[in-house]
């Protein structure tokens, strides 16, 4: 989701996970060059990976490519043997696929990352935040507080659909 500063990416992206059962979804507010390798094998497994802003991704960038490309990371990494503890490789793979859903404010992003995705620009304009505040203010009134108990069912609704998919 792609825009500039305070124009309601954050907003739309939790709208969206809402929409998806709580445990299909893993959120990150950052994540470190290595951290995606160290998860056990399957906790990305046709999972919706949310990281806040693209800024959190450091250089984690490199991993989710490959994670969106080939369906799995897999990592060699030295490490020391039970017992003896002298060095041995050991070997790590995580399984996808994933679907990667981030923020991001930045003028170009990634090139080699939103190749991969589908980018949703946010409009900034004006027209579009006085309709955003006309809605938030409806949202408050007795009209509104209804409005979001049946708009609860349906969120229900989505997130049991999401559920039976494979």
């Amino acid at each position: 989701i792609h825009s500039t500063s305070a124009a309601g990416k954050s907003t739309l992206l939790d709208a969206t996970l809402a929409l998806m059962p709580p445990e299909s979804v893993v959120r990150y507010s950052a994540l470190t060059s290595q951290a995606l390798y160290y998860l056990d094998g399957t906790d990305l497994r046709h999972k919706i990976l949310a990281v806040a802003e693209d800024a959190g991704l450091g250089d984690s960038a490199y991993a989710l490519k490959l994670l969106q490309s080939d369906g799995r990371l897999e990592l060699a990494a030295a490490a020391p043997a039970a017992g003896s503890g002298r060095p041995r490789t050991a070997c790590r793979q995580v399984e996808g696929p994933v679907a990667l859903f981030l923020t991001s404010t930045a003028d170009q992003p990634d090139p080699e990352l939103a190749n991969r995705c589908l980018v949703v620009p946010v409009s900034a304009s004006h027209q579009q935040t006085a309709a955003v505040q006309a809605a938030q203010r409806a949202a408050c009134t007795l009209e509104g507080i209804a409005a979001r108990r049946q708009q609860a069912a349906v969120v229900q609704l989505h997130q049991d659909a999401q559920g039976l998919l494979e």
